[in-house]
């Protein structure tokens, strides 16, 4: 990234690696579409060896099974880009990666479930919006630079429904929207329409919440539909979809997603 501190990038070139097509890169495919389709982007199946033009601003790893990527590719790829911002998206397969592979470091891996935050906040950096988090950052830093986003007060004001077992978890969003301008309403309510219906889905296993968001969607068929989880996988995401919710967030570092879920609402 060639620009002088006082200067902004509003376009760049991205370069994605590996298989982006599988079900667990759905958000990778997101992100691509929303943020990048201005952009000039890359693909290719294997990690890059040598910059043959110039580096990648972002370079965008789909890792979809352990070992898919060996220690000495990793490492010399890094090596060849250090000026790139790098992303590995990891699929479920590769999650206990951390605790017993060291094949990646703490501060590229990021799960695929929850990568479109990461890629949206690389972009910010990329564009100097947002300061860059370090290779060598430690699991407290990631864990930092990953949950910062804040939610922006909206122009329009919705009315928002709650739908959650847990009390502190409800409260916590109820203040989270109210501080971004919005109305928070009861649920259900014979006075108040809601616009957004925010449901809690945990724990995954519980057959009732299709049925409960479906009679919901009969009740106010205007309001849209927003699953909140701990681990959404695209079984269980699937499986709310066809129930009626537009979009599933994983509970952990959904701010920036409510942000955008809140900005599209009609």
């Amino acid at each position: 990234m060639n620009f002088t501190p006082n200067q902004r990038q509003t376009r760049f070139d991205i370069l994605v690696v590996g298989d982006v097509s599988t079900n667990e890169m759905q958000q990778v495919r997101s992100f691509l579409n929303s943020t990048a389709e201005d952009q000039k982007v890359s693909c290719q199946p294997d990690l890059p060896y040598r910059s043959r033009y110039h580096d990648p601003d972002l370079i965008i790893v789909c890792q979809n099974w352990p070992d898919e990527f060996s220690v000495r590719d990793v490492r010399n790829s890094l090596a060849t880009f250090p000026l790139s911002r790098w992303v590995c998206c990891y699929g479920v397969w590769c999650e206990s990666d951390g605790r017993n592979r060291d094949i990646w470091l703490h501060s590229v891996r990021v799960a695929a479930r929850t990568c479109f935050d990461r890629l949206a906040h690389e972009v910010a950096v990329i564009t100097r919006k947002s300061p860059p988090l370090p290779l060598t950052a430690s699991r407290d830093e990631v864990f930092a630079y990953d949950h910062t986003a804040t939610m922006i007060r909206q122009h329009a004001r919705n009315r928002i429904a709650i739908v959650s077992p847990d009390r502190e978890f409800r409260n916590w969003l109820c203040d989270l929207l109210s501080e971004a301008g919005q109305e928070v309403v009861d649920f259900p309510s014979s006075d108040i329409s809601p616009e957004l219906i925010i449901w809690d889905t945990d724990p995954v296993d519980d057959d009732r919440f299709p049925e409960r968001i479906t009679e919901a969607k009969r009740q106010y068929p205007q309001a849209e539909g927003i699953a909140l989880m701990h681990m959404p996988h695209v079984q269980d995401a699937v499986r709310l979809k066809n129930a009626g919710i537009r979009s599933v967030i994983c509970k952990l570092g959904c701010e920036q997603q409510l942000i955008e879920a809140l900005q599209s609402v009609p």
